[in-house]
């Protein structure tokens, strides 16, 4: 639910102020969250909200566009193709502190699912896209579709067994939020566009989007 996304990304960002590692770990985990993804799971927390009340739209698109932003920086950054990256831009010590026992750094993979959420948040707080639900439900799928299999890697340690550098570091604490986004988005969607809990429009959300990943983690 949007109060455990919420709940867990504002532990997280607590954690990283008081250097707590119990908390940035979200006391489960064997990585760490980082302290940008968890403010930009606070920043989509908003927007699942402002999406919920079906008012305030053009702060719901303004929280997408934060999102994509920094997501398209640290993809960049992470990629190569810029000299930086934005959580060591603006986490450096804090970062490579916790680095050090847990990995905590937003991979390729986090990046781009980040940049899928705030496209797809964007998208949503439109009036034009208002109507568009299979569109808003496939990017909330691929979100879903994204956590589910990172997580699946990282359960099974396929990272490490194929060498699978894009999504090495990718918290499971991190790939649990993910799922998290994608389920309430659905929900929301389902609700506000009277499609029942139907598992059938769940599943089909998710197909094509799990079939896409799929051959990119195999």
């Amino acid at each position: 639910s949007l109060s455990v996304l919420g709940g867990l990304s504002l532990v997280a960002c607590i954690g990283w102020f008081l250097h707590n590692q119990s908390m940035i770990r979200l006391m489960f985990d064997s990585s760490g969250l980082n302290p940008v993804a968890s403010i930009l799971f606070a920043v989509a927390t908003i927007a699942l909200v402002i999406l919920r009340k079906q008012r305030w739209h053009l702060v719901a698109q303004f929280c997408g566009l934060i999102i994509a932003f920094i997501a398209g920086l640290q993809l960049l950054g992470a990629a190569g193709v810029l000299p930086f990256t934005v959580d060591l831009g603006f986490f450096q010590s804090e970062v490579l502190a916790v680095s050090a026992t847990y990995p905590s750094r937003i991979s390729l993979f986090g990046a781009f699912t980040f940049l899928a959420l705030g496209l797809g948040l964007f998208l949503a707080g439109l009036p034009s896209f208002k109507k568009r639900v299979d569109v808003l439900m496939f990017f909330a799928g691929v979100v879903g579709s994204l956590g589910i299999m990172a997580a699946l890697t990282q359960f099974l340690q396929l990272d490490k067994t194929f060498t699978l550098p894009f999504i090495y570091s990718l918290s499971l604490g991190t790939s649990l939020l993910f799922i998290v986004c994608g389920f309430v988005w659905m929900q929301i969607l389902q609700e506000q566009n009277r499609l029942g809990g139907s598992l059938r429009i769940t599943f089909a959300a998710f197909k094509w989007p799990l079939l896409e990943t799929l051959p990119v983690i195999v």
